[in-house]
């Protein structure tokens, strides 16, 4: 079904069905009325076309179905409904179109605009068409009848089809919303990267993956040198159009599978998954300080800028992720105290006297 369609597939199922069960019992009590052996014949077979109809869109209605189902049943429908209003004659003038207008609303609810134009100009050319035909044998009452009928078709469908379409796009309009507002709520507003939230769902379902793999999660925690230095000297516009080319940089210097979000402030975590040693974290932290060493264009400025990484792992600790992340920030805190652009992994030894950092610029 297209956008614009304001009812389910399996809501369309049921509706039919009980469109296709009611207007057979309707036949039942209709067939009661004296009529030809040919018009009983008819609605025999119509009754017998509705109940299998109907049984067979119960039983199948989990599965994927096109519009076209739909539209065959429906003209069906329509054909057998047709002939057997044909061969009733006068009896039926003043029942029988309102139940053919039942069908309205459901064809112009859940078809396509072709399909709709298709049946609705079946129902109305077949029962116009039979209505005139018995004006012109010498009976004008059809004559009002089929202008009657060609109003109500046409009134309803254009107010079916507004209504399903102004449903829909209420409902997309409140998909869109509940997108942006989960967006937001797991986004940095500045950055567009995850958050802290999203970040410790995505580094729960890592540590998760690492039950699997036997791999290890590390978590690597930058802080910007220097930042307030930036902000104080050329304004805080200036520090966070900074802000956003450290996001994108960033992004662009790590896997697809691995996380990039901000922490705060100056602050950036990467989750770097599926590592086989602690080498290859190093290998992706040093990297990145590589990547960020590199001098950023903004606006008129050609502003230079390095980050403090610590490092820490969280193979098997479900249960301590947020010791990691503390880990990592020991860790960054000892890079810092060793200069800027320095590397180091969480150790926890207590130290009496500081050592160099892994690495510097």
């Amino acid at each position: 079904m297209g956008p614009d369609v304001a009812v389910r597939r399996e809501q369309a199922d049921l509706l039919l069905v009980v469109l296709l069960l009611v207007t057979a019992a309707v036949q039942l009590m209709v067939m009661a009325l004296p009529a030809s052996a040919a018009f009983d014949a008819a609605e025999a077979l119509s009754i017998l076309f509705r109940v299998g109809a109907a049984l067979w869109l119960l039983t199948t209605r989990r599965l994927d179905r096109g519009p076209r189902t739909f539209a065959v049943i429906l003209t069906l429908d329509v054909l057998l409904f047709l002939a057997s209003y044909a061969l009733l004659g006068q009896a039926g003038n003043a029942g029988v179109p309102l139940a053919l207008i039942s069908r309205v609303p459901f064809i112009v609810a859940v078809l396509p605009l072709r399909q709709i134009q298709f049946l609705t100009g079946l129902v109305l050319l077949g029962c116009d068409g039979i209505l005139l035909w018995q004006v012109s044998q010498g009976n004008p009452f059809p004559a009002g009848l089929a202008l009657l009928f060609t109003t109500v078709v046409l009134v309803t469908g254009y107010t079916v089809r507004a209504l399903t379409s102004s449903l829909a796009a209420s409902a997309r309009g409140a998909r869109e919303l509940a997108a942006q507002l989960e967006h937001a709520a797991l986004h940095d507003p500045l950055t567009g990267l995850p958050n802290r939230a999203l970040y410790a769902d995505r580094l729960e379902n890592a540590v998760a993956h690492t039950l699997r793999t036997g791999h290890d999660v590390a978590v690597l925690l930058l802080d910007l040198d220097r930042f307030k230095d930036v902000n104080d000297t050329h304004g805080h516009a200036t520090g966070d159009a900074l802000l956003v080319a450290v996001a994108a940089r960033l992004r662009a210097s790590v896997r697809a599978g691995d996380t990039v979000a901000r922490f705060g402030g100056d602050e950036f975590l990467v989750i770097v998954d599926d590592i086989t040693a602690p080498s290859d974290a190093l290998d992706v932290a040093r990297h990145l300080r590589d990547a960020l060493i590199r001098p950023f264009g903004i606006e008129d400025l050609q502003i230079r800028s390095s980050a403090s990484i610590g490092v820490a792992f969280a193979r098997n600790r479900a249960h301590e992720l947020g010791a990691v992340l503390r880990e990592a920030d020991v860790a960054m805190y000892r890079a810092k105290d060793q200069g800027p652009g320095r590397i180091e992994v969480f150790d926890p030894a207590p130290r009496s006297s500081p050592r160099p950092a892994l690495d510097g610029p």
